[in-house]
């Protein structure tokens, strides 16, 4: 029996891997009282990608919103209060999880019943995937990438395949899938056939 988390949820419409970084700017006060809580808690967030609706209430009853049910728990690492009382927070994607049920609270933040997922085996780059690894080190060339500041190991399957999942400009439901692949190695086959995509 797998055990239960109760987690607070940020549906987004992005995609959050493991070991990647998140940028946010957070207004709603939902938003920013889940934010306070984690930090005086040092307790995490999920982050979901949504399937319909948006990322802001836009009226007193809230908006319905539908996600993902396979989502990365999110750790904030830093902050600023910028202009007009918004938030800046950089968070870090941990553990993947799925959201058994969610329910809202009464100011509208959906609260997961979540269970994570197995930590998956992680394997040794091999030669097939030497040219996945070279794009890889190209993205990691760009400054803004640079300012990221991305821990990856490139000697790994799991870890390289994360990082490219993130910097690849693919569609978030695609995100949605590699996120869900239970390993390194069906993440990286999936995003050669991504790439493969490219050049015709």
């Amino acid at each position: 029996m797998r055990d239960i988390h109760e987690l607070p949820l940020f549906p987004l419409g992005t995609v959050l891997f493991p070991g990647g970084v998140l940028p946010l700017r957070i207004f709603e006060p939902r938003y920013l009282d889940m934010i306070a809580n984690c930090m005086r808690d040092s307790s995490p967030f999920g982050v979901v990608l949504l399937r319909r609706g948006g990322e802001v209430m836009n009226d007193s009853h809230g908006s319905e919103v539908e996600f993902h049910n396979v989502g990365t728990e999110a750790r904030v690492f830093d902050f600023s209060q910028t202009e007009k009382g918004i938030l800046a927070v950089v968070a870090s994607g941990e553990r993947r999880f799925v959201v058994d049920r969610a329910e809202s609270a009464s100011d509208g933040l959906m609260i997961g019943h979540v269970s994570f997922l197995a930590d998956e085996c992680d394997s040794e780059i091999t030669e097939e995937h030497g040219e996945l690894l070279k794009v890889l080190i190209e993205l990691m060339k760009h400054p803004l990438v640079q300012e990221l500041k991305l821990d990856v190991d490139l000697t790994k399957a799991k870890s390289v395949s994360y990082r490219l999942s993130d910097l690849l400009p693919v569609a978030p439901e695609e995100k949605q899938k590699l996120l869900e692949l239970d390993s390194g190695d069906e993440r990286l086959s999936r995003l050669r056939e991504i790439i493969d995509k490219f050049h015709n």
